[in-house]
């Protein structure tokens, strides 16, 4: 069923409830809405507002729509008067109620049909009562069915439809095609049947119509459909029954036949009486479970544009029994000792008998040949029945051989060493046992010991167990032992003497015996050195040494023993000449050098004004600064090499540190009087007083001399200086007295 035609009209109806809803809200908030109660309620609002006094209630005459299960209708009741009156009804449909504050009418309606209801108001004025015509439509429920479960190409296909409001009716039925992928359905056709044509095959079929409204109700006519169908199925025809020949017999074949002319592709299925399918051949052989039934074949024609068509054969009397003999055959190893199993195939209820030669020995399934079978012909002879088939009997041969013996194996005890003595423990086969000991394929001992030699280390030994029963193939076991190793020996530990420092010599001595002694020496677990001696070198500084010597011999494992030396120390230092080079003057380089200073040394450095370290100072050069004028400077050399403590030499320069040559310009020698001139100075003392002069003895400028030893500014040439026009621009410092001069011209 579907309601899915008629929801815009539903949503529509919704719509209106709710704007009137909004009407209500402002009515209830004292907002005077036009739309709800008109001019007049407008009108009275106003006069209400200004006035006091009585006016006889009025309610406004209307009509409007409502829908079965639709909810939230809500309808405004137009009444006036003053003071606001209060609202009754009745009349009103199932599922709709009147406030009486509000005069809203609200609810979902139940029941379709037209409903005058009366509403009444009442004021102190007075009463007054209108009508309102509430129509309630009811939107019909439908079901659309097809006349069959499915379409065929050139067969009718209808149309059948239920509605469930009484009076409305179905008009305007078209039919529609949609093939797989198509976007939109095609028309195809109208009425209440349609027949489909080959270019509806495998396409959906639907069908649309309108359904027209019962006389009185106010909806005229919705539209309305059906379903998608099952995609259209070939045309359908008709074949004849096939004929079944051959005997109905187990075991005999059966023939399905089609009449000559059948059409199409056929294809066969075999059917029980009881409904059971046997088969999809145009034969079939019947099985025991067929025996009393009837049997029927049934072909099937595929034709192109078209359905299957199907046909059943008469069946076949009941199947009858058949004989048989059953296939027997034995499994498992014909020997003495070893298992034989009889299989039958194709019975049921097998009984087994075993003979040999004619004379019976076993019954049973399996039998177990002995020592008088070996030699000789058994025959399993099996008597089974079947269902459908009387009983039958079938025989197998099988000619038996002498038996194997299966021994466990040997036990080796003791250890696979050189002058470790072996035995091996025949597990429980004391009497009937002989034992070998090999080395491959060498005899090398016969017995249950055995002490490996020197020949035998790196081979595994292997015990051999030969153990010989009656009417038994002898049967031959063994165990192996690991290869064999080396024998063990304990030398005693060596001796180990010299003093552990630094260039010290040390000697290991093994300890006597009859085996070679090889030496190593270790630092940790580093090979350091071979040979009985061993100098100590920077590298082992801090370490423990370690004399290990490996003594070899014969047939055995080598033995390794250790001797260790205490924590090795440093050497005693050596002593180096320290020299050095240059000019004891501010400003110029000093250099240090030490003589056959090691290659793998460190040098540290350090430079002494007067005795006292100057900060700084830690490189083997140094050029000397104003703040050691006057100084006498040493220089310190502390040499480290590893594994031999620290060296420290010293040097004393012999002179004391001296100022550099005081150096003093001027921009430009030639000079007008009055004019300015640029000065610069450098190699001062700082805090140096200092003045410049134009002789012979006129004072230019003055000052100190700041930190950085330089001085720089301009001087003023007098206008007036009488006399030579060659003169001396002259600097001079105190402290010490120091001057020079720069000869220019004044013109």
């Amino acid at each position: 069923m579907s309601r899915s035609s008629w929801m815009v009209r539903a949503l529509r109806g919704l719509l209106s409830s709710l704007l009137l809803g909004l009407s209500v809200v402002l009515v209830a908030c004292g907002l005077a809405v036009l739309g709800a109660a008109g001019p007049a309620a407008a009108a009275t609002a106003k006069t209400a507002a200004v006035s006091e006094e009585a006016e006889t209630p009025t309610v406004a005459d209307d009509v409007t729509q409502a829908t079965v299960g639709i909810p939230m209708f809500a309808y405004q009741v137009r009444a006036t008067g003053a003071p606001t009156p209060v609202l009754t009804a009745s009349g009103l449909p199932a599922g709709l109620g009147l406030d009486p504050r509000t005069g809203i009418i609200s609810g979902t309606p139940t029941t379709r049909g037209g409903y005058p209801v009366s509403v009444t108001a009442t004021n102190s004025a007075g009463s007054a009562t209108g009508t309102i015509l509430i129509e309630v439509e009811e939107i019909p429920d439908y079901i659309a069915e097809y006349t069959s479960d499915a379409p065929h190409v050139g067969e009718p296909f209808g149309l059948e439809v239920s509605l469930s409001v009484p009076g409305a009716m179905v008009t305007d039925v078209e039919w529609f095609r949609r093939h797989e992928g198509d976007l939109q359905s095609t028309l195809v056709g109208t009425g209440w049947t349609y027949t489909p044509v080959p270019a509806d095959y495998g396409a959906t079929l639907s069908a649309g119509f309108f359904i027209a409204s019962p006389p009185g109700d106010f909806w005229s006519s919705l539209g309305a459909g059906s379903a998608e169908s099952a995609p259209v199925r070939a045309r359908r025809f008709e074949i004849e029954a096939p004929v079944v020949t051959g005997q109905p017999v187990v075991g005999d074949l059966l023939t399905c036949n089609p009449v000559e002319g059948t059409p199409g592709r056929l294809s066969y299925r075999w059917t029980r009486d009881d409904g059971v399918e046997l088969g999809s051949a145009d034969t079939y052989v019947p099985a025991p479970r067929d025996v009393d039934a009837e049997l029927t074949c049934t072909i099937t024609s595929q034709r192109d544009d078209h359905e299957s068509a199907a046909a059943t054969s008469s069946p076949t009397s009941p199947v009858a029994r058949a004989r048989f003999t059953p296939t027997v055959s034995i499994d498992g190893v014909a020997r003495v000792g070893k298992m034989l199993t009889c299989d039958s195939e194709g019975g049921e209820w097998p009984e087994f008998e075993w003979l040999r030669g004619a004379d019976p020995v076993w019954s049973g399934r399996s039998y177990w040949p002995v020592a008088e079978d070996a030699g000789a012909t058994l025959t399993c002879r099996v008597t089974a029945s079947k269902a459908g088939y009387e009983p039958g009997v079938g025989t197998a041969r099988v000619d038996v051989e002498l038996g194997h013996t299966t021994v466990e194996r040997p036990t080796i005890y003791g250890t696979a060493q050189v002058g470790s003595e072996l035995v091996c423990d025949p597990t429980g086969y004391w009497h009937e046992a002989v034992l070998e000991w090999r080395r491959g394929t060498i005899v090398i001992a016969t017995g249950r010991w055995y002490t490996p030699t020197p020949a035998d280390v790196g081979e595994p030994l292997r015990c051999v167990m030969t153990v010989t029963y009656p009417g038994y193939v002898p049967a031959t076991s063994y165990a192996d032992t690991d290869p064999v190793e080396s024998g063990t020996f304990e030398p005693g530990p060596p001796s180990l003497t010299g003093a552990a420092i630094v260039g010290g010599l040390l000697r290991c001595d093994a300890a006597g015996g009859p085996w070679n002694p090889s030496y190593r020496w270790l630092r940790g677990g580093s090979v350091v050195g071979t040979g009985e001696l061993y100098r100590l070198a920077p590298q082992d500084l801090g370490a423990v040494m370690t004399c290990e010597v490996t003594a070899t011999r014969d047939g055995y494992r080598d033995a390794v023993t250790t001797a260790s030396s205490g924590v090795v120390g440093p050497g005693a230092p050596a002593v180096y000449e320290l020299n050095v080079t240059g000019v004891p003057q501010v400003g110029q380089s000093l250099s240090a050098a030490i003589d056959a200073v090691p290659a793998n040394a460190s040098v540290s450095w350090q430079w002494l004004a007067d005795g006292v370290p100057i900060a700084g100072a830690r490189s083997d050069r140094f050029v000397p600064t104003t703040r050691q004028y006057g100084a006498r400077l040493a220089v310190l050399a502390t040499v480290a090499v590893r594994g031999y403590g620290p060296a420290t030499s010293s040097a004393t320069v012999a002179a004391k540190v001296a100022l550099a040559p005081m150096r003093f310009s001027l921009a430009r020698t030639r000079i007008k009087p009055g004019a300015k001139v640029s000065y610069s100075a450098s190699n001062l003392l700082p805090g140096q007083p200092w003045l410049i002069r134009l002789s012979p003895g006129k004072v230019l400028a003055r000052g100190v001399v700041g930190h950085s030893g330089t001085i720089r500014g301009s001087i003023e040439i007098p206008r007036k200086v009488g006399g030579k026009t060659h003169r001396i621009v002259r600097l001079e410092t105190a402290s010490p007295a120091r001057s020079l001069g720069v000869a220019v011209t004044l013109r």
